[in-house]
């Protein structure tokens, strides 16, 4: 089963039609009315969904703050001069590639040729 998607709004716009026409439930901040929520509120809407959340927000990294166990699990794509295309493929290839039981409670930190499961 796939897991249900929750993405930041510093995610590339492309990359929820992308995951949805890969049959996975995502929900866009970006989309939602009430965007432009505090990081607080987007790890509690992470937990309330029972989401994965995906950010390149690396204050999500500090699991003293944002405990991914408290999450489905929390996907960092690391900055970098990734296109739209590039950040959707990273994390169309983890996502698809991973099985969920892998990463889910865990911090994931996603780059070009690299990641990171902790």
């Amino acid at each position: 089963m796939k897991p249900r998607i929750l993405l930041d709004e510093n995610v590339s716009l492309s990359v929820a039609p992308r995951l949805h026409s890969l049959g996975f439930n995502v929900t866009a901040i970006a989309d939602r009315q009430d965007r432009g929520l505090v990081d607080e509120e987007v790890f509690n809407a992470a937990i309330a969904q029972g989401a994965v959340l995906v950010t390149r927000d690396s204050h999500f990294t500090n699991p003293f703050r944002f405990d991914p166990a408290r999450t489905a699990a929390i996907i960092h794509v690391t900055h970098g001069n990734l296109t739209a295309t590039e950040e959707s493929a990273i994390l169309e290839r983890f996502l698809l590639d991973t099985p969920s039981e892998t990463y889910t409670g865990r911090l994931v930190s996603l780059a070009k040729n690299r990641v990171i499961i902790r």
